[in-house]
This record gives C-alpha cells, sequence and structure tokens, in this order.
C-alpha cells in the first residue's frame, strides 16, 4: 500500500532532499544532487523501488514534528513492547571560507538517522535496500561488522551502524534494542566508486552533526523578517522553499520528485527537479519579501553564467545545463499506478513568455529593494545589457502564440497571461532604465510604445464581455485563474469593474469547496481530471486583499493552510471533494504563494504595503 502523500516530511541539504514516511521510512532520495538518478525510490514503485525503512512488532508511529527553527525531522514510534524515537537530518554546515557570501552551505552527502528509547524496551530493525539509478542498476555488496558498502560502476552507498546487523540478497538489515535515555545511530553516505570511504565517516558522530546542523537551520531562519499571526506557517514555507535551492550553482529546483500524479492513475505525472525561471523568480521574491538576498543573488548570478553558455530557456538542470530530454521509465509501477513514470521534462523546448516577466520583476525587485546592500555588483554591468536583451526581444516577439504559464502541450495560443506578463517585463525595463538613468543606452521610446500596446491588447482582446471576466487566451470565453497575477503585478487596479468581475466569474466557474481549479483541464490537450491548484487559490487571496475584502482573504487564507500536513508541508494541488494532497511534493509554487500572501495580508490588517506594493506603487 502507497502511504498518502500528506504521510511524507522532507530533510535536505541544499544538494539533494529525501521525503521520510510517517513510519520513519526514506522512500525517496536521489544522491548526491537532486537530479541525480533515485536509489530510494518505493514511492514510484512498492514492490521493486529501493528504501530505508524501519520495522518492529507492532510499529505504529505516534508523533512527528521539526525540531524548532529546522528541517531537521524528528518522529517518535511505538512498538508492542516500547517507544523510540528518530531524528532525521542531512548534515549541513557553512564554508570557513565563505561566511555569509552566499553558495555557501557544505554537504558531507549523508544522512544520519539518530535513535534513542523513550519507554520499555524499543526493539526496532532498520533494512536498507538500495535500487541503483531509478532500480535499473545492478550493484554489490561488501559487508563486515558495522559497515555495508553497496557498490555500483559508478557509485557507493555506504551504511555505518552499531547494531547487530544481518545481510540479505542485496540489502541489510540491522536490529537494535534500546533501553529508555539510550542512544543509537544509523549513518548513510554516498560516494563515488572504487573511492575511499567518506571523510569522517569510520564512526558517526550524530550529536555533534546534530548540533552543527540545528545551528546552522536556527541562524538562517532567525534572519526572516516576519512577525504576523501566521508566523509558524511562514517560516515553515521559507524553510521549505530553502530546501529548494541547490547551494553549489545558486538554482531552484520547482519540487524534489518526480511523477508524483496530478490525479491519481491518471497520466499528468512530471519531473520537477529541475529549475523553472518562472518559479525562481517567485521564490526569490517570496524569499526578499522575508530579508534574504543572498539567494536572490545566488540565482541571479546563476542564471547570468547559463546565459552566457545557453539562450534564454524555460527551465535548466541544477548545473545551468539544457539537456532535459524526457524519458519514461516503463519498469516502474508509479504512484499508486500512476504511469507513466518520467525523467527529464519536455516543456523546456516550450516558448512561454511569462517567464520574462516574471523575471524581470525579479530583477526589478532585486536592485530596488530597500536595506539590502549589492556588495561587489554593478546593474549597469552585470545586469543591464541583460535586461536590453529581454526587453527588445519581448517588445518584438510579443505578438506571437505560446504555451503559456501551464505548459498547455498543444498548439500556442494567445494567452492573456502571457500577453500580460510581456507588459510587466517590457514595464520593469523602463522602470530600471529611469532608475539607473539609462534611457539613452536603450531604444526606450520603442518599449513604451510597444507596452502601451500590449496594455491595449490584455484590456480589449482578453476581457470578454459575455462572461465578464479576463480570460484564458484572446478569443476564448474559457477561465484561467492565471489572470489573477496581472492585479498583483499591478498592471490594472484591482478596484477596476473588470477585475472584480473576473473574480466573481472565477469563484463562479473555477472555485470548488473553497480551492480553486487552474482552468477547466477538459481542453488543455489531456484532458484528464485534476486536482484544485493550491498557488491559484493564494493567488484569490491577494486579490481579495487588494479589492478589500480582508475577511474573504482570511478565511481562504486559512482554508488552504488547512491542506498542509501536519508537518506544515503543502503539494501542488488537492482533491477539493476529499483534500487529498497531490502532485509533486512539497512543491515550492503552493509555499511561494502561502507566504506571499501571508505578507499581503498582514500589510493590509496593518494598514501598509508590502515593499512590493510600494516599490510598484511609487512609479
Amino acid at each position: 500500500m502507497y502511504a498518502p502523500l500528506a504521510d511524507y516530511g522532507i530533510i535536505g541539504d541544499n544538494h539533494t532532499a529525501a521525503l521520510i514516511s510517517r513510519h520513519g521510512s526514506i522512500d525517496w532520495l536521489c544522491m548526491p544532487h537532486f537530479g541525480s538518478p533515485a536509489m530510494f525510490l518505493r514511492l514510484l514503485d512498492e514492490k521493486e523501488g529501493g528504501y530505508c525503512e524501519i520495522s518492529a512488532d507492532g510499529l505504529r508511529p505516534a508523533s512527528r514534528r521539526y525540531l524548532p527553527h529546522s528541517n531537521v525531522l524528528e518522529t517518535t514510534l511505538h512498538t508492542d513492547d516500547g517507544s523510540f524515537s528518530v531524528t532525521d537530518f542531512m548534515p549541513v554546515h557553512l564554508r570557513v571560507d565563505c561566511g555569509e557570501c552566499g553558495q555557501d552551505v557544505d554537504s558531507s552527502n549523508q544522512i544520519i538517522r539518530s535513535f534513542r528509547g523513550l519507554t520499555g524496551i524499543a526493539d526496532f530493525r532498520v533494512n536498507v535496500f538500495p535500487t541503483f539509478d531509478y532500480g535499473r542498476g545492478q550493484h554489490t555488496m561488501v559487508h563486515e561488522a558495522g559497515r555495508t558498502i553497496f557498490r555500483t560502476s559508478t557509485e557507493e552507498l555506504h551504511v555505518v551502524h552499531e547494531g547487530f546487523d544481518r545481510p540479505g540478497d542485496g540489502w541489510v538489515g540491522m536490529r537494535f534494542r534500546l533501553q529508555p535515555g539510550e542512544d543509537t545511530a544509523v549513518a548513510l553516505a554516498h560516494t563515488k566508486s572504487g573511492g575511499e570511504s567518506p571523510a569522517g565517516f569510520d564512526e558517526i558522530d550524530a550529536e555533534r552533526e546534530l548540533s552543527r546542523t540545528r545551528g546552522h537551520w536556527e541562524r538562517w531562519s532567525k534572519k526572516m523578517d516576519y512577525d504576523g499571526p501566521w508566523r509558524d506557517q511562514v517560516q515553515r514555507s521559507a524553510l521549505a522553499l530553502k530546501l529548494l535551492i541547490f547551494e553549489p550553482t545558486g538554482a531552484i529546483v520547482a519540487a524534489p520528485t518526480t511523477s508524483l500524479p496530478e490525479w491519481v492513475a491518471g497520466t499528468r505525472n512530471w519531473d520537477y527537479r529541475y529549475s523553472w525561471l518562472r518559479d525562481s523568480s517567485f521564490t526569490l521574491i517570496a524569499l526578499m519579501e522575508l530579508g534574504y538576498f543572498s539567494e536572490a543573488r545566488d540565482f541571479l548570478h546563476f542564471l547570468l553564467r547559463t546565459m552566457n553558455k545557453n539562450e534564454l530557456r524555460v527551465l535548466y538542470d541544477t548545473e545551468g545545463d539544457t539537456r532535459t530530454a524526457e524519458e519514461e521509465l516503463q519498469h516502474l509501477d508509479g504512484y499508486w499506478r500512476s504511469r507513466p513514470v518520467r525523467i527529464g521534462n519536455g516543456a523546456s523546448d516550450q516558448l512561454q513568455f511569462d517567464v520574462f516577466g516574471e523575471l524581470m520583476q525579479c530583477i526589478h525587485l532585486y536592485w530596488s529593494h530597500k536595506g539590502f546592500e549589492h556588495r561587489d555588483e554593478s546593474f549597469e554591468r552585470d545586469f543591464w545589457l541583460w535586461v536590453k536583451k529581454v526587453a527588445d526581444e519581448v517588445a518584438r516577439r510579443w505578438r506571437e502564440p505560446d504555451s503559456g504559464i501551464w505548459e498547455v502541450r498543444g498548439a500556442r495560443r494567445h494567452f492573456t497571461h502571457s500577453k500580460g506578463l510581456c507588459w510587466v517585463a517590457v514595464d520593469r525595463a523602463l522602470a530600471l532604465a529611469r532608475q539607473f538613468h539609462l534611457e539613452q543606452d536603450c531604444d526606450f521610446a520603442r518599449w513604451q510604445q510597444e507596452c502601451q500596446a500590449m496594455h491595449r491588447a490584455v484590456r480589449t482582446q482578453g476581457f470578454d464581455p459575455r462572461v465578464q471576466a479576463l480570460v484564458q487566451a484572446f478569443g476564448s470565453s474559457k477561465l484561467d485563474a492565471s489572470v489573477l497575477r496581472l492585479p498583483i503585478l499591478h498592471m490594472f487596479s484591482a478596484d477596476e469593474p473588470h477585475i472584480r468581475s473576473t473574480v466573481t466569474a472565477i469563484e463562479a466557474g473555477l472555485m470548488e469547496n473553497g480551492l480553486v481549479y487552474r482552468y477547466d483541464f477538459r481542453d488543455d490537450g489531456i484532458g484528464e481530471p485534476e486536482g484544485a491548484f493550491l498557488a491559484c487559490g493564494f493567488w484569490l487571496v491577494e486579490n481579495y486583499v487588494l479589492i478589500g475584502r480582508l475577511d474573504d482573504a482570511e478565511k481562504l487564507f486559512d482554508r488552504l493552510c488547512s491542506l498542509a500536513n501536519d508537518l506544515g508541508l503543502l503539494s501542488e494541488e488537492a482533491d477539493p471533494a476529499t483534500g487529498q494532497v497531490l502532485g509533486n511534493f512539497p512543491q515550492g509554487f503552493s509555499h511561494i504563494g502561502l507566504i506571499n500572501a501571508a505578507v499581503r495580508l498582514e500589510a493590509a490588517r496593518k494598514g501598509e504595503h508590502t515593499e512590493t506594493h510600494e516599490l510598484i506603487a511609487q512609479r
């Protein structure tokens, strides 16, 4: 039986992440990086996928939590004869030669599972069964007391422990018996095949590594600049987003998983272990609202480096490469038989104009936000040429159709949201040119002319008077929740009648049981059901705030937050009828939506504006 997605927690080290079930089983892990082939993947095949599980007679979960202000997961488990806790984490620490300069987190490519007896006699086993290369690889075992090495031709998984062990056919089981207050640990480390044992891995110093890792997360959490009524939810969302950052380059993945279905037994199963420029920009805007600027600097310089060797694409891998060809893994069953299981993502070849707008919005905020010192950076030297290139291209091409924010796999269309984000791209380029007095170093007059034309087109061709709403595409009468982004980005005032009527139409046509669908899924080239999209719900919260419906905004915000699991983690989508979480998990888009909605709600309650709102309004 597959565990519900809500049963999972996440740990990580800013290089990769692992998903751990309520029963303490690691069912998803790619090592050493997010995009590496999975070695634990029971999440996608309960029979053939690898795992690191805990088993015992009468094993049942009692409680779990993240240790305060951290990404360290603590689970309490009961057995027939006692209880014990397991503290799971991936050791991280700041590089001593870097301080707070960004791209500063070092990883030892390890997971430590620290156990403590609580009551009675805790008698349990830990079983490790890796299935390398998505279950396609073959491995051998080298076994000795206290250590097992699983080895392929290219990589190794070292397992070190202090219990009694018994090797099996491709797996190892370790048995432990703990009295109250007694401790033990299991450590897993990844390394290249044929090399020496991982540095410092001859014995486990779980206490030292836990102290250092907790200290790192606590220091990062304390920098958060938000103290509203939803502080706990906002901080957990910020910590979840931080886990999605690939520290060596600054890239940000959309989610740490692949092929978790948007509807169980359906085919909407995509690989999200890539850095979408749109999602990354959303992430940075949310983190900047909370006072985190180092992450924005890291990603924007990742983008500049990437642009020097590749053309602008929708998504990249964490190294900035465009090798994202889509492949189906026919040998895997899929989560609850939701096939196909995919690796790679074919959307990388699509034209999606909205990414230009989101990126320019991010760059504008990065260079305009108060209280941030741009050490060793120059807008004119580092960013201006790129801003000009994007604005020129958008001004030249915005009348073309594209595949849109939802990456529709069919014919390109004139999506209203895409046209609106083209306006955002050029509008923010104009603002940056004014801010840095560079009007004479660009085609300023043409940018202004095209920006006005985009605005007219969206207002006239993107609005259908029959449904009294901004619609999905020019000439269409179908609704699309993506247009809720346009008043948020101040293309229109939320007080304008056509925006108010758009909100009313979306409430009537895309909402079910308090949740918001992206659009009518029957006309997207796939036609299968999907869940309601949580980020769209948070966009509606922000629209309610802008319109002045604060009570409705708070009510919907609380409804969306109720869909988080007991650890505060959100999925991509949810079934409005049952609340079942769907899609890749945890999903950055949803946590971004929560942060932005909470910040805007709190500012409105105080009669203030968010920093983003002020920067746009100043123009």
